[in-house]
């Protein structure tokens, strides 16, 4: 059983397999559609450790129960483009929610000092603080703010809230999952959190329908044009009720004819 297992975007399977002596321990799943799916599983009560290499913006995730990475068949040269890891916080299983939420909130910040930054939706307003905050509890698709730490209360009632992240050409997701019948904030409850890691491309490709990614690329300016229109308009309805936009965000940059600029 590996203690600790390093993994990146671009690594191959091979790599995968080989730089963390893994041998037999790996489940590969083979799947006809010309993926292949590594697989990594540790036992609830000893598990592992993640260590996502990515240049200064490196980092390590604890308490992981799992870790998986699809492979094109057809084009392994280019490596694992995603990488799913499942993992908790405080050792895992029944925790308090005060202490899962602070160390998970104390996470939020290593990455923060690394170097990662928010990503919003291109069709989303530019909003942080408070008013990020505010506008997530009316559409919980809305990522969460970094510079927002919820209070107990606060963290209690979140719903499908999720932490986008985004570093040199690398994106994180990460969302978490807990036992609705644990939600005594004096009790103890339990926690599965999932980070989602991907490359650039396949970024840039979850902006579109399933038909239309392999074309990503051509559709990319028309796209983002249509979303960042969206954007402005909500925008727009926010200033004229007081608020206050984040003129100072930055979209990612993915695509050669990035920035997309419309008229505001």
């Amino acid at each position: 059983m590996a203690s600790k297992i390093s993994v990146s975007i671009g690594m191959t399977g091979k790599e995968f397999v080989e730089k963390n002596n893994l041998g037999g321990s790996v489940r590969v799943d083979r799947q006809p559609a010309g993926l292949n799916f590594y697989e990594y599983d540790w036992p609830l009560d000893n598990r592992g450790t993640i260590a996502f290499v990515h240049g200064e913006y490196g980092f390590e995730v604890d308490d992981v129960l799992s870790i998986m990475c699809p492979e094109d068949a057809d084009s392994k040269e280019g490596g694992f483009e995603d990488i799913s890891i499942n993992f908790g916080f405080a050792g895992g299983g029944d925790v308090s929610h005060d202490v899962v939420r602070k160390e998970f909130l104390d996470f939020l910040e290593e990455l923060k000092s690394l170097g990662w930054t928010r990503v919003i939706a291109y069709s989303d307003p530019r909003l942080t603080g408070v008013e990020a905050y505010n506008f997530y509890k009316n559409d919980t698709f809305y990522s969460f703010p970094l510079d927002y730490r919820p209070s107990m209360d606060e963290w209690m009632a979140l719903e499908d809230a999720q932490w986008r992240l985004r570093a040199d050409g690398v994106f994180i997701d990460i969302e978490f999952h807990r036992d609705s019948k644990k939600m005594d904030p004096e009790g103890l409850g339990s926690y599965l959190f999932v980070m989602k890691i991907q490359s650039a491309e396949q970024f840039a490709k979850g902006q579109f329908k399933p038909e239309d990614r392999d074309k990503w690329s051509d559709l990319w300016e028309e796209e983002i044009r249509t979303l960042k229109r969206q954007r402005y308009n909500k925008e727009d309805q926010i200033k004229n009720a007081g608020g206050t936009i984040d003129t100072d965000y930055e979209d990612p940059v993915v695509h050669p004819k990035d920035p997309v600029e419309v008229e505001q």
